[in-house]
Order: structure tokens, then sequence, then C-alpha cells
């Protein structure tokens, strides 16, 4: 199995995890409001490059559509990912060049 193969499965299997993390938040926040994950910890789980993960989630769930805040701290984290991902392509396109 070569690494881009390896990187592949990684990435899916986080994207599963955070998503699986928001639907338990969403069935938390109905069951037990006092055992919820917070707000800065779903953002972080994201950062994961996990944001297909994370935005499935809040559409399947319906989880923190409506709440602004962090509507702004996940738009962020979305721009700060798509600025690592850029870096990661453009990195790895110079060096496939050098």
């Amino acid at each position: 199995m070569e690494t881009r193969d390896w990187a592949l499965a990684i990435l899916v299997v986080v994207n599963v995890l955070v998503f699986l993390l928001y639907g338990y938040d969403k069935w938390a926040a109905k069951a037990f409001p006092r055992n919820r994950i917070s707000e800065n910890f779903l953002i972080g789980a994201s950062l994961l490059l996990a944001f297909p993960g994370a935005e499935l989630a809040r559409r399947v769930f319906h989880h923190k559509t409506q709440d602004v805040e962090f509507k702004r701290k996940y738009f962020r984290g979305q721009l700060i990912e798509l600025g690592v991902l850029i870096l990661l392509v453009v990195g790895g396109v110079w060096a496939m060049n050098r």
C-alpha cells in the first residue's frame, strides 16, 4: 500500500469519526444537555482535515445550523483548512518538480 493510499484511508477514518462525534453531540443535546461536546472541540476535530465529515453531519443531523457564533467559528476553521490544503498541494507540486 502506497503512502497516498494510507493518507486517503486515514482521511476517511478521521472524517467518519468527526461525523460520529457531531452525531453524538446532537444526541447528547437532547438526551443529556450537560454532557455536551464543546464547540471548540468540535471545530478542533474538524480541523483535522475533516470538514467534509463535519459538514455532512451538520446537514444530516441538523446540528449547529442555527447557532450564528458557531457558524462564524466553523467558517474560520474551513478557511484555515483550505489554506492548509493549498499549502500541502502547492508544497507537494513544488517538491515533485524539484
